[in-house]
This record gives C-alpha cells, structure tokens and sequence, in this order.
C-alpha cells in the first residue's frame, strides 16, 4: 500500500506517547490529571494504548483509495492522508510538551528518537540510543509492575552541548548559577 508509511508512523508514533507517559509518577498527575476512570499513571497508559490501538487495527485495513479521499478537517476538506500527517504531527508535538515537563521536574529521558543526555550524551560522542522498552507489549508489563524501563547510564559527566569548549571570562564565572563548559 501507498500509505503504509502513514500507519507504520502511527504506530511507532504510539509508543513514544506511551514511552512519554511511562516517565511520570502517580504524585506528577496532580499538574494535568489524564481522563480514565482510573486517574493513574498506569491507568492513563492502558486507556491510550487501548484507544489508539483500536484506531491503529483500522488504520491497517485501509487502502490507497481510502487514505487519497477526502474527508473534513475542522472546516476545511483535506485528503485522508493529509489529515494523518497532521495528526502525526501533532502528537509528536504534544510528546515534545510531555518530555520539557519531565526535564522541567528533573527526570532523566529515555531516547525517543536518538541519543539524549541521560543515554550518554551526543550522538557525535558514539553515545547509544536507549529506548524505555523495546515493544509496546513489553511496556505494559513492565509498567503495570511499576516500571522495568531499560538503565540509564547518565552523560557520564561529558558536556551535553554542540558548542566548542571557550574559556569562560572570569566577571562571568563569578555569577551565582553555573555556567555551561
């Protein structure tokens, strides 16, 4: 199919929001609360992998015609296909919301795409890309347990920065917050 690239998308896109929502605690829900009956951590987990895997299941019995007709987008007509790319898009940015409020409370991040500063550092650096879970099952029984997300090795005190290393002039190094090396 033409737009298998589409469902596949979702899919993976699906597990990284589910990733996400495994990096909180029950006692963070207070700030946004999630929708389920069961107003817990684990609880918003199972609602959205049970939602989005119903839509996922449809999403692979489609064909190129279905994603190339048109439907309504708000107010305005848009093909299927489209739709689902903004819908991509917009989950990932809802994602990218999810994970600046885990670095905002001081959580380390499993990789969601590549490397980050708690798999090691920079990907110029060989620092590995360590996801939470390998499968979307293996999520949901680590975390109905409490969490068997893979370790973190932390950035091994390496700069987490692009930028070359410059001497830092000493009326800046006197500034009460520490600076970056």
């Amino acid at each position: 199919m033409r737009y298998e690239f589409l469902v596949d998308s979702y899919a993976s896109e699906r597990l990284k929001v589910l990733s996400a929502w495994s990096e909180f605690r029950n006692e963070d829900l207070p700030v946004r609360p999630p929708l389920p009956s069961d107003e817990t951590r684990f609880g918003f987990i199972k609602q959205y992998a049970e939602d989005s895997g119903r839509r996922l299941e449809k999403l692979r019995l489609t064909d190129d015609h279905w994603w190339e007709q048109a439907t309504t987008f708000f107010d305005v007509t848009r093909s299927r296909a489209w739709v689902m790319t903004r819908r991509l898009t917009h989950t990932s940015h809802h994602r990218g919301q999810q994970m600046a409020m885990l670095r905002m409370m001081g959580r380390d991040l499993h990789s969601n795409y590549g490397p980050t500063a708690d798999t090691g550092g920079l990907m110029q650096n060989h620092a590995p890309t360590i996801y939470a879970y390998a499968s979307l099952d293996e999520l949901l029984r680590g975390e109905e347990h409490g969490g068997a997300k893979a370790p973190l090795p932390g950035s091994r005190g390496s700069s987490v920065t692009e930028r070359p290393r410059m001497e830092v002039p000493q009326h800046v190094r006197t500034r009460p917050y520490p600076m970056p090396r």
